[in-house]
């Protein structure tokens, strides 16, 4: 209870630091080659918690040495439900110059956190696989993979596979995203004040 109550606390300062940082373009030596993860998507989910739409934000700050990733997913209702789901993640992408890996801390609306590492740069640098670690001496059994992968400059297809045993990964949800450039992000902004938005 301890643990959760001081991963919220965290998660609160986290993003009151967040919306008082300037945004900056420029990232540090480490983390260049996820420049091109850089800017503002929207897109479409697909998994076991349904179809979602979903709205993501990457942007260097602290001066460049770190990369955060504020997203929203908007679930479509069940059976019996008049309002969908809303989840939230906060995420840090950092180089930890010990390991000289790029690790990436996650934070979600539910409570729950997750630590990863890059384990693949694939060498066209379009694609990016970072996996779970554990940070405790427990036997960790459940492991998640996010798949990162640039098809082009404005579109990024993602992905979360989740592997029970350990070994054997299958896919939990996937996402089909499209760059917003400032002209659609006027058009948007001028949808919603003329009519709300259509999820489904």
């Amino acid at each position: 209870m301890r643990k959760k109550a001081e991963r919220i606390f965290f998660l609160a300062m986290l993003v009151t630091l967040l919306a008082a940082i300037p945004i900056l373009a420029k990232p540090a030596p480490g983390l260049a080659p996820l420049a091109p993860l850089s800017g503002k998507w929207v897109g479409r989910g697909q998994g076991i918690s349904g179809p979602s739409v979903v709205k993501q934000n990457f942007s260097f700050v602290l001066s460049g040495f770190h990369l955060a990733n504020r997203s929203t997913a908007r679930y479509k209702p069940k059976k019996g439900e008049t309002v969908g789901r809303f989840s939230k993640t906060i995420g840090i992408f950092s180089f930890d110059k010990i390991q000289k890996k790029i690790i990436y801390r996650e934070f979600r609306s539910d409570g729950t956190f997750q630590y990863f590492q890059l384990i693949t740069l694939t060498k066209d640098k379009k694609t990016f696989i970072f996996q779970s670690v554990n940070r405790t001496n427990q036997e960790q059994k459940i492991l998640t993979r996010l798949v990162f992968h640039l098809i082009d400059r404005d579109h990024l297809q993602e992905a979360i596979n989740r592997a029970t045993d350990g070994k054997t990964f299958k896919k939990v949800e996937s996402f089909q995203l499209r760059r917003v450039t400032k002209k659609k992000e006027n058009r948007f902004r001028k949808a919603r004040k003329d009519k709300p938005e259509k999820l489904f």
